[in-house]
């Protein structure tokens, strides 16, 4: 399910940078005007579920849900990412530590993890959680809110992902 919220962010932004296409009196008009008021935010964040990461807007919510059965966990991490999206050499240091949140702890647990950027969930109840993550970087703050549906469905087998990750 996740993958799916990504893929419609995805068509959304190439919606948007064809309409700015069709209309660029109006997108040069507002970048004209608005491009010296913004500051610009060398340090990206990578929200990480899984094998799936979001990146978060400075100042703006992200919005994520995904399905698991029974007994299984997620593991939730923060990257720091640079101005050509590799991660970080030396991770930044966040203006406040990262505030990490549930709405329903009967659901599942979560644990966070001593620097702050990792968490871990392992459900133990079906029903819903909503885990929140905050943490603010060079004064801009990112923001992401995870939907958790927990269900007993036994599970089968239809496929293998091979995962990469750049270190």
């Amino acid at each position: 399910m996740v993958w799916m919220m990504v893929v419609w962010r995805m068509m959304m932004e190439a919606w948007k940078r064809q309409w700015n296409r069709d209309h660029n009196e109006v997108y040069f008009w507002w970048w004209k005007r608005h491009h010296h008021r913004h500051r610009h935010h060398h340090v990206r964040v990578l929200f990480t579920v899984g094998t799936v990461g979001i990146l978060l807007a400075p100042n703006k919510e992200a919005f994520l849900m995904t399905d698991i059965t029974l007994g299984h966990g997620l593991d939730l991490s923060i990257t720091y990412l640079d101005q050509n999206g590799n991660p970080m050499l030396v991770t930044p240091t966040p203006d406040a530590p990262a505030t990490w949140t549930q709405t329903n702890p009967e659901t599942e647990t979560l644990v966070v993890g001593a620097d702050g950027n990792t968490a871990a969930t392992t459900s133990i109840a079906v029903g819903s959680d909503s885990i929140g993550l905050s943490v603010t970087v060079g004064g801009a703050t990112y923001t992401a809110s995870l939907i958790v549906n927990v269900t007993e469905v036994p599970q089968v087998l239809t496929g293998v992902a091979i995962n990469a990750v750049v270190t």
